[in-house]
């Protein structure tokens, strides 16, 4: 009873993320859902009580399932130099997801998932933005703190949170848009090593741009 039980939120969860995936959450419906999943629309106000809550049960439980990389503020700001700092950065973010990558265990609605936080940029509900704000929150907080204290800002500038964005942004390049980099660059994700030399180097463009920003700040 319990498997099938599971089994049914799960269906309704995959078919839940297609479909908010393709049509957005406004031109969604509840029946649409539980048709294609074969499922009693019952079910929905059992597991999710209504459509928001099932919106917000596809991202959570999908965030859930993925690798939370636990970047600690005081791991970085300990290492002996920026080089190491970003190297240490990096290594935590992006090690989880590139195993997941290379065992292919990312959830079945991953995918679906991803296309839906970036459909919210346009068609905005309110409704999953702590959902998002929390691992953002998790990557930014210590990778700004590292910033300040290598650039040596007292306080938090829009600066600051523009380099921090720029600096994920380089990490994560390689990871969401891979199918890309496999055709333009196939070598690039296949060679011995290729994760440490990435993410080695990835530190070396990071550590080119923050000298750049301390630089400019003389």
């Amino acid at each position: 009873m319990k498997n099938a039980k599971s089994n049914t939120k799960e269906r309704l969860l995959n078919h839940a993320a297609q479909i908010f995936a393709l049509k957005g959450y406004h031109q969604a419906t509840t029946r649409e859902i539980c048709k294609t999943s074969e499922i009693n629309i019952t079910a929905i106000h059992y597991y999710f009580n209504d459509k928001a809550g099932l919106y917000r049960a596809v991202i959570a439980e999908t965030f859930a399932e993925l690798p939370r990389p636990e970047i600690g503020t005081p791991v970085l700001l300990n290492c002996n130099s920026i080089h190491d700092a970003m190297v240490k950065f990096y290594t935590i973010l992006l090690r989880p997801f590139l195993a997941n990558f290379e065992e292919k265990t990312f959830p079945k609605r991953f995918h679906f998932v991803h296309n839906i936080i970036t459909r919210e940029q346009f068609e905005p509900t309110g409704l999953i933005d702590d959902l998002i704000l929390i691992p953002a929150n998790a990557i930014h907080v210590p990778l700004n703190a590292i910033l300040c204290k290598y650039l040596n800002v007292q306080t938090m500038t829009d600066e600051i949170h523009r380099l921090s964005f720029t600096l994920t942004g380089i990490g994560f390049s390689l990871i969401h848009p891979r199918h890309i980099v496999n055709h333009m660059a196939p070598n690039l994700l296949t060679e011995p090593e290729w994760q440490e030399k990435m993410i080695t180097r990835t530190a070396d463009y990071a550590v080119a741009i923050i000298s750049s920003e301390a630089t400019k700040s003389q």
